[in-house]
C-alpha cells in the first residue's frame, strides 16, 4: 500500500502544481506488490482550488484504503469517483494518447464529406 500511496501522492502533486488548468495527471510504474506495471490517473474539476483538489484526492484515496481493509488485500484495479475528483489505477493501460483537436476535427469532416 505504501508504493501505491507514494504514486498517488506524486500524481496529486503533479495535478495541482504542473497541470493547473487541467488538474489532471497520469503515470505508469512497476510496483512489486502488483506483480506488473500499474497505470494510474487522478483528476479534479478544473475550477477546484489546488488545496481542495488535494483534499478531494486524499478522500478518494482513503476509499482504496478502506476497501483494502475490508477485503484484506489491495485490489488489483480501482476507480473512485467523487463529485469533484476521481482517481483510477489498473494493471492494464487505460490511458491513450489523445489526438489534437484540429486533427480530430479534420478527420471528422473528411469522413462526413465522403458520405455525401
Amino acid at each position: 500500500m505504501g508504493n501505491l500511496s507514494a504514486m498517488f501522492d506524486n500524481l496529486t502533486a503533479q495535478a495541482t502544481t504542473i497541470n493547473l488548468n487541467l488538474k489532471y495527471a497520469d503515470n505508469s510504474d512497476v510496483i512489486n506488490s502488483f506483480d506488473g506495471k500499474l497505470h494510474a490517473s487522478v483528476q479534479c474539476l478544473p475550477d477546484l482550488s489546488a488545496v481542495n483538489c488535494v483534499t478531494c484526492l486524499k478522500t478518494a484515496f482513503s476509499g482504496i484504503r478502506n476497501l483494502s481493509l475490508s477485503i484484506a488485500k489491495v485490489p488489483r484495479g480501482v476507480r473512485i469517483l467523487l463529485p469533484s475528483c476521481n482517481l483510477r489505477y489498473e494493471l492494464y493501460p487505460f490511458l491513450y494518447a489523445s489526438v489534437p483537436p484540429s486533427t480530430r476535427q479534420g478527420n471528422e469532416d473528411e469522413g462526413m464529406s465522403s458520405l455525401h
